[in-house]
C-alpha cells in the first residue's frame, strides 16, 4: 500500500484446495503498507473436499466425480469470474 493511499483497506485472501494425502500448500500472504493509517488483514485456509460436502451433493443425486467437479467450480469460480474474458 503506497504512503499516498490515505485510509485504504486490503484484505488478502489466500486459499487452497488439497486434492489427496500428498498435496501441500505454502501459503505465504505478504502485504507492504507504507502508510500509518491505511487498514490491512490477511487470512490463509487449507483443506480437503469433506465427506459432508461430498454427501449433500451426492445425496442429491449426483455422482462423486461430478460432485467433487461442482465443488472445485465453485472454489474457483469467484477468481474465474474476475479474469479478463481471454483468460477465463
Amino acid at each position: 500500500m503506497k504512503k499516498s493511499a490515505d485510509n485504504a483497506i486490503n484484505h488478502t485472501q489466500c486459499d487452497a484446495l488439497l486434492f489427496d494425502d500428498e498435496s501441500v500448500s505454502n501459503t505465504i500472504p505478504l502485504i507492504q503498507c507504507d502508510n500509518d493509517n491505511g487498514i490491512v488483514s490477511h487470512e490463509a485456509s487449507a483443506g480437503k473436499i469433506s465427506e459432508s460436502e461430498l454427501f449433500y451433493f451426492m445425496s442429491r443425486g449426483l455422482d462423486e466425480t461430478k460432485a467433487t467437479t461442482m465443488i472445485v467450480n465453485g472454489f474457483f469460480s469467484s477468481v474465474v469470474k474476475k479474469l479478463p474474458l481471454e483468460y477465463a
